[in-house]
């Protein structure tokens, strides 16, 4: 077995190891939340499906062929407004066997940092469908920049340097107000529970 097929069982056996991890450690679903969890889907139906356009699966590079799309969601749990939320998506060759979603950050990254590794997963198992999502406020979804404090002529060119936070978070309230509390790790969490009650 060459080196790309024992990299291709290490890769599946890791994926294989997580989802099995992931189903084994999932609790029981209270009735209630079962109910409006049923009822979700429906409400979910309702909205228009996403555009996807062509896009290159290495955005720096501008090479390969992925799609993509930006799918309005609520900047808030009760806000009127909405905000984008970017998805790279490598397509499966032929009927796809799997979705797998690779999410960057901890959270707080963009899917473009995980791309080299969608590449490699698309080409030791053509039977993925893979997603990269830009997490709210990062890459193409809303990102929170500071224009002025990332510039190359900045002080800390690229980036923002201790003396330049002031200045920078100064700008992103005048930006988005109160509205900047909804680019936090929890949002997105509380943005679905309240689309589903």
């Amino acid at each position: 077995m060459g080196v790309w097929g024992r990299a291709r069982q290490v890769l599946l056996a890791a994926l294989a190891a997580a989802a099995a991890s992931a189903c084994a450690t999932q609790t029981p679903v209270p009735a209630a939340d079962a109910a409006a969890a049923d009822a979700a889907p429906a409400a979910l139906d309702a909205r228009p499906l996403p555009l996807w356009t062509w896009c290159p699966l290495r955005s720096a590079a501008h090479s390969g062929n992925a799609e993509c799309a930006a799918l309005p969601v609520p900047l808030a749990p009760g806000a009127s407004g909405e905000i984008p939320l970017f998805v790279k998506h490598l397509k499966a060759k032929g009927t796809p066997r799997a979705q797998v979603w690779l999410l960057a950050g901890g959270p707080g990254g963009a899917g473009e940092d995980l791309e080299g590794l969608a590449e490699t997963m698309g080409f030791l198992d053509p039977g993925l469908d893979l997603f990269l999502p830009d997490h709210r406020g990062t890459g193409r979804s809303a990102r929170l920049a500071c224009p002025t404090q990332e510039r190359g002529d900045s002080p800390g060119g690229g980036v923002i340097t201790s003396a330049e936070w002031p200045s920078g978070i100064r700008f992103l309230l005048a930006t988005w107000g109160t509205s900047l509390g909804a680019f936090t790790a929890t949002a997105p969490a509380e943005v679905t529970t309240s689309r589903s009650a």
